[in-house]
């Protein structure tokens, strides 16, 4: 069972925010930026909130709270990886049209797109016809 939680404009707004924050903090790390303050401290006063509760029930692990729990838990996760062990597995997509953030848990740490599946096998085909056009190799479709 999943608890719904119910939010207003300024709920939606402060979780905005609370995303951005996270978003422009990872990236700026992952491109040896300095941190904005303003979302450092957004993030630390979002984590010092209580985080949502778990419970184990039949055998599922639930969570449950309302919405400055659920910041308090992204912030709270955010920190971790910022500041943790795994910051410098931090990475961007190399993916053209791609904005996405991803932790590169690879044994080499050498991944470069979020996921084969979206930006991976653009760029591999993209590369394949590229080469096959340098190679001479035309292909036609139709007549």
């Amino acid at each position: 069972m999943h608890e719904t939680i119910e939010v207003s404009a300024s709920d939606l707004l402060r979780t905005r925010d609370l995303r951005e924050a996270i978003y422009t903090l990872m990236l700026n790390r992952i491109r040896h930026r300095p941190a904005p303050r303003d979302y450092v401290d957004l993030l630390n006063a979002a984590a010092a909130s209580p985080p949502l509760g778990l419970a184990l029930r039949r055998g599922t692990l639930e969570r449950f709270g309302g919405l400055k729990q659920l910041h308090s838990t992204l912030a709270r996760d955010a920190l971790e990886l910022l500041g943790g062990p795994l910051t410098n597995r931090l990475k961007e997509c190399a993916g053209e049209d791609c904005s996405r953030l991803y932790l590169d848990i690879s044994r080499n740490a050498t991944r470069r797109w979020c996921g084969m599946r979206q930006c991976g096998d653009k760029a591999k085909s993209a590369n394949y016809r590229a080469r096959r056009r340098a190679d001479g190799h035309v292909h036609y479709i139709g007549r």
